[in-house]
């Protein structure tokens, strides 16, 4: 389930809004905090149908990089592979369809992933034919005819050939490259002037000057975070927008403000969440458990390498290959308890910290089977003598072999997982591949010996 709220996150659309059909408008996305993830597409929820009714398209030649046209359906607008760096901005091309009627209402249904675990869904509805309808001015899409369009491979690369986007480099390989931030003499960084907040909250520091300290962190992150900086920097306000409970969007309010001050008429500005002073305990906890989420993530990763990296391969081939030794079994059962009891405790650890209600991937669909093979596995084997025993070795053979095989595919899904999420790990699946492949290697060279030892025993026992 999504968490509640629009996160601070707001959708607006750039003029002529949904008012003129065929246009081409500037969709933006914008929040406080870089997301990493969207899905936005307009319906027509008066339809009475059992399902949405989709409406209007999005170009792809003016996606920027970061964005693009769902592959398989066209309604929709997502991010790429490139977007995982995290952006506070997204500017999309939605088509405006031909034909709505006057007075219909066309909602935006957005889904925005600030990370992979907190994500919120909200709507956006305009009116057909309405002021609210003809959208804001002052969006405006990136420059396509930028001169660094034309050069060969991406930013830091030195490939010769350019990829269609930053997101298809990305997949292809690509890294961004670090560039390193300067700041003025006596200029604060975003994390200083953040800790700056919660220390004069501890404090309990005035309101006003707190609100100060808040909308300079705001005005930095605006500059620094915000790579759609092409996008107009006026204001309008949420309530001008139709939004509620949202963050200030940019464009169009100048002309606005201007026809309200030569009336005479001076408006008065309600108080918005955006400029509350956080609550530093609210904040301490969001960070103390975003930390132990982390925490449990590479403490799991790391245990379920160590026993589907080493001890469930070593135990199996010294079962299949190491039977001259009298010490084989008592190695063999022994690599399997460990197994055993890595496998469990370290899914009961990352389950209780991430929540058993967290929807479950791919990477968690399978570690359940590969705990009940484990579990099948374990119980076998103490109650192997109750069972005839070539049959018992046959099962035990198969449900060993495809436990090991989802095990190592598994650590596999979570490096690659781990790399995504954590920028300090991105190399972490190159390393669980060596170690992969290290032990097919090794398995086949194992058994090939095996198999020509066996041949020269039968020919000798011939001879």
């Amino acid at each position: 389930e999504p968490q509640t709220g629009n996160g601070g996150y707001t959708l607006a659309v750039g003029n002529p809004g949904v008012n003129v059909g065929g246009a081409t408008v500037p969709v933006v996305l914008s929040g406080d905090v870089p997301h990493k993830g969207f899905l936005i597409y307009a319906v027509d929820e008066t339809k009475s149908t059992s399902k949405e009714f989709h409406l209007g398209s999005w170009d792809p030649s003016l996606m920027p990089d970061g964005s693009q046209q769902h592959p398989h359906c066209p309604y929709a607008a997502t991010h790429d592979a490139f977007h995982n760096t995290g952006f506070v901005t997204d500017v999309l091309p939605w088509i405006v369809p031909v034909g709505l009627t006057q007075g219909s209402t066309v909602t935006f249904k957005v889904t925005v992933v600030r990370d992979y675990e907190t994500w919120f869904a909200f709507t956006q509805s305009l009116t057909v034919g309405s002021q609210h309808g003809a959208g804001v001015e002052g969006f405006a899409f990136a420059d396509t005819t930028d001169a660094s369009a034309t050069k060969t491979g991406a930013p830091g690369s030195k490939a010769t050939t350019r990829a269609p986007g930053l997101g298809k480099a990305v997949e292809g390989g690509w890294v961004a490259p670090k560039t390193v931030g300067t700041k003025a003499p006596g200029e604060q960084t975003n994390e200083e002037l953040k800790s700056e907040i919660v220390d004069k909250g501890k404090q309990r520091a005035s309101g006003g000057k707190s609100l100060k300290l808040k909308k300079k962190v705001d005005l930095h992150d605006k500059h620094v975070n915000d790579p759609m900086r092409h996008a107009a920097s006026h204001t309008d306000s949420p309530e001008d927008l139709g939004i509620a409970g949202g963050r200030k969007a940019r464009g169009g309010a100048k002309g606005r403000n201007k026809e309200a001050k030569s009336d005479g008429k001076k408006e008065d500005k309600a108080p918005s969440d955006a400029n509350a002073v956080p609550d530093p305990l609210a904040v301490d906890s969001v960070s103390v458990t975003k930390q132990k989420r982390r925490n449990a993530r590479l403490a799991h990763g790391f245990a379920m390498a160590v026993a589907w990296l080493f001890f469930a391969p070593a135990g199996s081939l010294l079962a299949r290959h190491g039977k001259a030794s009298k010490t084989w079994f008592n190695a063999h059962r022994a690599s399997g308890m460990i197994v055993a009891v890595i496998t469990f405790l370290s899914a009961w650890y990352i389950t209780s910290v991430r929540g058993f209600a967290t929807p479950w991937g791919k990477h968690g669909k399978i570690g359940f089977v590969v705990c009940v093979l484990v579990l099948a596995q374990a119980l076998g084997g103490t109650y192997r003598k109750k069972f005839p025993r070539t049959k018992w070795a046959r099962w035990h053979r198969i449900c060993g072999i495809f436990s090991i095989a989802l095990g190592a595919y598994n650590c596999l899904a979570g490096a690659s997982m781990v790399g995504w999420m954590e920028s300090t790990y991105q190399g972490l699946l190159d390393y669980v591949r060596f170690g992969v492949v290290a032990w097919i290697v090794i398995a086949c060279v194992m058994e090939v010996r095996h198999r020509r030892t066996g041949v020269a025993r039968k020919r000798g026992r011939t001879a």
